[in-house]
């Protein structure tokens, strides 16, 4: 998820098939995956290296939205591969919270990220351009 430019995790989904998706990876059954996708979502960008997270923002600049979602993986070269970009992902906090204790914390910086986006947009009001501030906020 992006918000305001800034990469926020969501969730990782790990697989051994290349088509995965959260659902199917059903990350209930193996705690070593999530074990991975709780160090992920503590500190995404410890995780991936900078020249990811360098390339995350830029696709973020090249989107130009305030707010989207990005399904992405990391190819053995080290490059991004982009899946799909939303408009519409949903973040939610129903996990189960013995099964992914982790998630609660990650889904607040979300919403903690999305409620400054919005605080700072009422400050801009009618100056702001979705997309391409014009006071520069």
């Amino acid at each position: 998820m992006f918000i305001d430019g800034e990469p926020f995790p969501v969730h990782l989904a790990v697989h051994n098939d290349w088509a995965v998706w959260y659902y199917n990876a059903h990350m209930e059954h193996y705690p070593e995956r999530r074990a991975e996708e709780a160090r992920f979502m503590g500190d995404m960008a410890s995780y991936f290296s900078v020249s990811i997270i360098d390339a995350l923002r830029e696709i973020a600049t090249r989107v130009g939205l305030d707010y989207f979602g990005l399904d992405f993986g990391v190819s053995s070269a080290g490059q991004v591969v982009i899946f799909e970009v939303e408009t519409g992902m949903i973040v939610h906090d129903r996990d189960s919270p013995e099964i992914f204790p982790y998630k609660s914390e990650a889904i607040a910086r979300i919403r903690q990220a999305f409620e400054a986006m919005i605080d700072r947009r009422k400050r801009i009001g009618n100056n702001y351009v979705f997309g391409n501030n014009v006071n520069n906020d």
